[in-house]
């Protein structure tokens, strides 16, 4: 059966990010700059804003208390996830304003990892000020677009 159970439709802009958490949770990233937050289990719907700013990737903790957005404007928001409350944004260190390019927490979460447009990779300190972080050399004159962490490894490509 190719008929959908249920069709999403509140995004006023492209969805351009959904990440499940939880099992019961279903968030979406979008162009109009809102993270919306589905609770399938009691059809709920929490919208939180964040200044119109795009958001073109989510990813979350592994206890998914924290969320990390990836901005159209050049930054990462910590956000927790029940609250929608911003902790930190971090931002600096990489370039993000054309393309989805996804951030991530490394194996430890204690850095955030992103790509960069300018052809590098990112990282930042959880625990430190929200721009104190490092940007590798250029590794080529493309983007690097995806960021992956497992355990002590990362992988990025362009």
């Amino acid at each position: 059966n190719n008929k959908p159970l249920q069709t999403l439709t509140e995004a006023y802009d492209s969805v351009q990010a959904i990440k499940v958490i939880n099992e019961y949770e279903i968030l979406t990233g979008s162009v109009d700059g809102c993270l919306r937050r589905y609770d399938i289990r009691y059809g709920r719907l929490t919208v939180d804003e964040f200044d119109g700013q795009s958001i073109s990737c989510i990813s979350a903790s592994s206890d998914s208390r924290y969320l990390l957005l990836g901005m159209l404007d050049s930054g990462i928001r910590l956000i927790e996830t029940q609250t929608g409350r911003v902790v930190k944004n971090y931002k600096g260190k990489h370039v993000n304003r054309s393309y989805k390019v996804y951030c991530t927490f490394d194996g430890s979460e204690n850095l955030v990892l992103t790509g960069s447009e300018a052809g590098s990779m990112a990282w930042y300190d959880v625990a430190d000020d929200d721009s104190t972080g490092f940007a590798s050399a250029p590794a080529n004159s493309g983007a690097v677009l995806c960021v992956r962490a497992y355990e002590s490894q990362v992988l990025a490509t362009t």
